[in-house]
């Protein structure tokens, strides 16, 4: 694979980026991406096993999603939002359920895509819901 390193990095958004981390991992797997973009953009990765670790019992989905989103979104402003792994799919239930709050959306591999979609046919509306977020999203 061949990289191309760019120094010319610039950006029109003074938007905070969250990155979070895939399962795994923890925040430290950001750091080249945060070296590289130096100052240029406000960044924050906050440790997601904090959160499950929180709970005390094995939390639901949902149940992580909205602590991590009470713990990362700004009252006043939108953010960036970059999730890798189980961090993609923590992305998209934030992203989903606060969509004034959500500026961008950033996937990498997000490996537990189906967790937004129910087995029970009774449940479909929550990927409607989804791609009715994403549509509010890119008329924002």
């Amino acid at each position: 694979m061949n990289l191309i390193a760019r120094d010319d990095f610039t950006t029109t958004s003074n938007l905070p980026v969250v990155l979070l981390h895939g399962t795994t991992m923890d925040p430290s797997s950001w750091t080249g991406l945060c070296e590289h973009v130096g100052p240029r953009l406000s960044m924050k990765a906050p440790d997601l096993s904090r959160f499950t670790a929180a709970f005390g019992y094995a939390p639901s989905l949902d149940e992580i999603a909205e602590a991590v989103a009470a713990d990362i979104l700004e009252p006043w402003q939108p953010v960036h939002l970059v999730g890798h792994d189980f961090g993609a799919v923590l992305a998209m239930k934030i992203a989903a359920a606060h969509p004034g709050k959500v500026a961008s959306l950033t996937l990498i591999e997000p490996t537990a895509f189906n967790a937004l979609f129910p087995v029970d046919e009774d449940a479909w509306q929550i990927p409607r819901d989804f791609v009715a977020t994403v549509e509010k999203m890119r008329a924002l």
